[in-house]
């Protein structure tokens, strides 16, 4: 029952693979590049398990080290069961377990966009069967490229069942071989194969038989994905809307979630980064290709606390294109995973996460058969807007309709125009408008033509400053709108400018161009006739930035998110709008008499738009509390602090003072804005020594004389993480807990954990966080805490509990070791 042998010169093991991508494979063989053609996923799953029957070292032991590349990880493979024995026609559970290096990665049962799924060839007892391997749930993951993956790290379990024949004889034992094989990726990807066995004794009678790895097994089995019937607030069920399909055929297939009345799910884009959005993974099956899921609209609303909530309640139903080639099957399954986060309407308490494993029959219609449309009512019930298969947060606020180009080029218009009323601007207008006049004599025509020449320098200004903006976004490889507003880094660097520019116009500094660049432009604008006129607008451009810079910055740093061709036209339209009084004016000059009178007015208007920005700041501070962390928050107006006391010093200065002073200044704004930068960016956090929690080890540890605090937790949940941000790893609260030597025990409820539930029931507590201090000697005596920590009411609890009476702490499993990293990345 072994696999034939097979040797393709760029898939053996060992082979490195310098990229990887669906259709083809460019890998690194002993001085020699290769590209090889491959199929798509569905065909790498035939040729994968041939490799499987190669031979290499090591055959027959189950935990024979991998081969190893010169830059390959050393990835393990152990073979186990979840007894110790087998009866005569009865079954066990196998386990493959990997050991994988931190930051490599093997591939889920659908790999994505590149990647290979792990493959086993088994050699078995005449009569023995192995089931299909049972994957844990996945990480999704996004490359530099924007291929997406599914991807499993750290000692992910793969099982499967084993069926011994019903002809073995009790006494002897049964030998399980299987050839793995498997690519592991970091940067580069490596192409790796090991030979396991198991031999299982066989006994008589199935309850002769022992648990074994109990641990292990039941880690594997709680990182499956749930059935489609094991969720208890959301239903899940498939459809199809044809009764058969045949070759060519265009269908469509529904996945429905119906939801538990007086709760809900978020939507695949919820309104805030904290929420779990709705996912779905459709795996391509051989014969049927999967379009692009379409999600139906949500429902919006404001919840009590006044936050957005974007949500799916009652019946939803998710669409999926579908189109059958000839290679369709018989009865071809479509299977894939469903990921959701259930919430309670009244309470608004969240659950956590579910994984839910789909699959749908997809039947072929038989020869003569009439394919007829099913499910009609259901499918025309549905109304999907979304074609987001991956269902991810574009942004904050995600799910607003995109403003069409006519109101987005409008408004940069109408931006323009109001530059024209700030104090650098408007005194000057009619001024120009009154030298081409006197230019021109008495030819109104050539006043309009000179109007139009400096137009055309105000544009060519903004223009420039457009190509600026598209260099910068070509070396930074600028994506879309909403993956730049995703970044916390862009958004905290567009605080900071709106920030600055805000007291600049409320006249706490200025803005003004070097002495040298000014004597040259005004040097050329003295030219009479159109380069003249040209060279003044370029010029106007110029000295309007005192003025017209706080706003032109921040529109520029917004402009760099844009598409290319929408930011350039936005930048010009502003600069059609700043030129357009001038143009307007040389064609009907006594128009001039309408133009309002300089005064205070226009001064208290730049503070008014001053205003106007401090908002536009408080709206990317919100934005930015979104994007997970929200300590972020406080860091970057403490950041703005800084930045704020060095543009105070610099305002300080004017013409009159001396140039060592001058310099002085400067270099004192430069070291208080670098110093604020350091302090609120780049000081290294010192972490907390989290262990693992695990049942009734915090009341041993108490009774052996330890303090113990237990963080009940979970990566959803935002008050816990902003309890252990602002309180928990607060420097004073992190002193005290050093100099007490209490035992810190991490209790993570990222996935669900049927352990901390109950314990969680068991201080009458819902969901997280929960957070309790376990007094030395006094386990009974369990101090609680609230829901929202503050540094005082940790402090004092830690004072009633008293110190550590056994002196340092013990050796335990840190938190945070692959397993409960792995948990707490996996879409569960």
């Amino acid at each position: 029952m072994a696999a034939p042998e097979l040797s393709p010169p760029c898939l053996r093991p060992g082979t490195q693979f310098a990229g990887l991508r669906r259709g083809s494979l460019e890998c690194k063989t002993t001085g020699v590049e290769r590209s090889r053609p491959v199929r798509s996923p569905v065909g790498l799953s035939v040729l994968l398990p041939a490799l499987a029957g190669l031979s290499v070292p090591g055959r027959g032991s189950a935990t024979a080290a991998a081969p190893t590349g010169p830059e390959g990880p050393n990835v393990k493979v152990a073979l186990l069961a979840d007894h110790d024995s087998v009866a005569a026609g009865g079954s066990v559970t196998l386990g493959l377990n990997f050991k994988i290096p931190n930051g490599w990665h093997i591939y889920w049962r659908f790999a994505g966009d590149s990647g290979l799924p792990p493959r086993v060839t088994w050699t078995l007892p005449q009569g023995a069967g192995v089931g299909q391997l049972r994957f844990p749930v996945p990480e999704r993951h996004v490359d530099k490229a924007g291929l997406t993956t599914y991807i499993l790290e750290g000692q992910p379990v793969l099982l499967a069942d084993f069926t011994a024949p019903p002809t073995a004889s009790p006494g002897t034992s049964l030998r399980v071989q299987g050839e793995v094989a498997w690519l592991v990726c970091k940067e580069a990807c490596v192409m790796q194969q090991q030979t396991v066995s198991l031999d299982l004794p066989v006994v008589d009678a199935a309850d002769r038989r022992k648990p074994a790895n109990q641990e292990l097994f039941e880690s594997a089995l709680a990182a499956l994905p749930a059935g489609m019937t094991d969720s208890k607030y959301v239903k899940v069920s498939t459809a199809l809307n044809a009764s058969a399909v045949r070759p060519g055929d265009e269908v469509e297939a529904a996945l429905v979630l119906d939801v538990a009345s007086g709760h809900h799910i978020q939507s695949n884009k919820p309104a805030s980064e904290f929420f779990i959005p709705t996912e779905l993974i459709v795996e391509p099956a051989e014969g049927l290709e999967p379009g692009a899921a379409r999600f139906p609209p949500p429902r919006v609303r404001t919840d009590r606390a006044g936050q957005r909530q974007s949500e799916f309640a009652g019946r939803t139903v998710i669409r999926i294109p579908l189109k059958a080639n000839a290679g369709l099957a018989a009865d071809q399954p479509l299977r894939g995973l469903v990921r959701f986060q259930v919430c309670n309407d009244e309470t608004g308490v969240c659950f956590p996460p579910e994984t839910v494993d789909w699959s749908l029959r997809v039947p072929l219609a038989l020869a003569g058969q009439t394919a007829e449309r099913a499910n009609a009512d259901l499918f025309s019930a549905a109304a999907p807007v979304s074609g987001d298969g991956e269902g991810g947060p574009d942004s904050p606020g995600a799910g607003r309709r995109a403003w069409p180009l006519w109101k987005i080029l409008l408004g940069a218009f109408i931006g323009g125009v109001i530059l024209n009323i700030m104090p650098c601007v408007l005194p000057v207008i009619s001024i120009k408008v009154l030298s081409f006049v006197q230019q021109a004599g008495d030819d109104p025509r050539r006043v309009f033509r000179l109007g139009l020449t400096y137009g055309a320098g105000i544009l060519a200004s903004f223009l420039v400053m457009a190509i600026g903006v598209l260099v910068l976004q070509r070396q930074g490889k600028a994506a879309g709108w909403g993956y730049i507003m995703a970044s916390p880094a862009f958004v905290q660097a567009m605080i900071v400018v709106v920030f600055g520019f805000g007291l600049s116009l409320f006249g706490v500094f200025t803005v003004t161009l070097p002495g040298s660049t000014t004597t040259a432009l005004g040097a050329a604008e003295e030219r009479e006739g159109y380069p003249g006129a040209f060279l003044k607008g370029v010029l106007a451009t110029a000295l309007a930035t005192p003025c017209t810079a706080p706003f032109l910055a921040p529109a520029l740093g917004f402009a760099f998110a844009l598409p290319s061709l929408l930011m350039v036209l936005s930048l010009m339209t502003v600069g059609a709008g700043l030129a357009a009084p001038y143009v307007v004016l040389t064609a009907v000059p006594g128009w001039m008499r309408f133009l309002p009178k300089p005064g205070l007015w226009m001064e208290r208007f730049k503070q008014f738009m001053g205003f106007v920005l401090m908002g536009t700041v408080v709206w990317l501070l919100w934005i930015l509390s979104q994007l997970g962390d929200p300590a972020r928050v406080i860091w970057i107006v403490a950041f703005c602090c800084f930045v704020g006391l060095s543009l105070w010093l610099i305002g300080l200065q004017n013409v009159n003072t001396a140039s060592v002073k001058r310099a002085a200044t400067w270099l004192s704004a430069i070291a208080i804005s670098a110093g604020g930068f350091f302090y609120c960016f780049l000081r290294t956090p010192v972490n907390l020594e989290w262990r693992d929690w695990r049942p009734g080890l915090a009341e041993q540890l108490a009774s052996q004389g330890y303090t113990v605090y237990v963080d009940f937790t979970a990566s959803w949940c935002a008050t816990c993480q902003a309890n252990k941000k602002l309180v928990l790893e607060s420097g004073q609260v992190r002193d005290r807990l050093a100099t007490m030597q209490v035992v810190l025990l991490k209790a993570d409820y990222t996935r669900y954990d049927p352990a901390i539930a109950a314990e969680l029931k068991r201080y009458g507590r819902a969901g997280v966080p929960l957070n309790i201090i376990l007094p030395a000697n006094r386990p009974a005596e369990t101090i609680l805490l609230p829901e929202l920590l503050t540094k005082g009411i940790v402090l004092a609890k830690l004072k009633q509990a008293g110190p550590s009476l056994a002196g340092k702490p013990p050796e335990l499993a840190a938190s945070g070791s692959v397993d409960a990293s792995v948990a707490a990345q996996t879409l569960r």
